[in-house]
């Protein structure tokens, strides 16, 4: 029986390297696009009286708040959201805070929801 000797001064990468390499890409090249569709999936609506707000894949979170108790809406934006129209909305609600990430056209949100109170 013959053995196969690689000489790692000649061959550095060895074939466990390669496969481990491969196995990695695959991993992420499948994950990957259910990671980037869960983190976008949310809607929101807004009404006369309510915004509401669903997230999730698998699960399904829906937060509701009066128009009516939203004392303030503010605006964060990281440095590459803006080429790509996301950012996240801060609603302040009864003195707490509920922050709403990855909302597209994070602006035009803020100025609805204020034109919606008044």
């Amino acid at each position: 029986m013959t053995e196969t000797y690689y000489d790692k001064t000649r061959y550095p990468w060895s074939m466990n390297t390669f496969g481990e390499m491969f196995l990695v890409l695959i991993t992420v090249g499948l994950y990957a696009p259910i990671l980037i569709y869960a983190k976008m999936n949310h809607s929101h609506r807004l009404t006369e009286n309510r915004l509401t707000i669903e997230r999730g894949v698998i699960t399904t979170t829906e937060k509701s708040w009066d128009v009516e108790e939203i004392e303030g809406v503010e605006v964060f934006e990281r440095l590459l959201d803006p080429l790509f129209n996301f950012g996240s909305v801060t609603i302040q609600v009864r003195g707490n805070e509920h922050t709403i990430h990855d909302v597209k056209y994070p602006h035009e949100l803020k100025e609805k929801i204020n034109e919606v109170r008044g």
